[in-house]
């Protein structure tokens, strides 16, 4: 897959930049990619529970808990996926 073009990476650095400044006195933290997003299925423990990875261009985690080494473990409390106009 190609790098996303200049335009993108620039809408979404603007919008990682508004996030963070508008929850640094938060417990939430902002994340861009790469960063994965690993979905927890509701059945079968610890890795078993994870069927997919994800790396939306912008993610908050107001739950410390979710963060681990590897990125986010379950749902964010919100992603963003900018896509340019063809």
């Amino acid at each position: 897959m190609p790098a996303p073009t200049s335009a993108h990476q620039q809408l979404a650095s603007n919008f990682h930049g508004v996030s963070w400044n508008c929850l640094r006195r938060q417990p939430c933290r902002v994340f861009s990619v790469p960063f994965d997003v690993r979905p927890l299925r509701g059945t079968g423990n610890g890795d078993a529970q994870i069927t997919t990875v994800v790396q939306p261009d912008i993610s908050a985690s107001c739950d410390r808990a979710k963060s681990d080494k590897r990125g986010c473990l379950d749902a964010p409390d919100w992603l963003g996926i900018f896509e340019e106009a063809q």
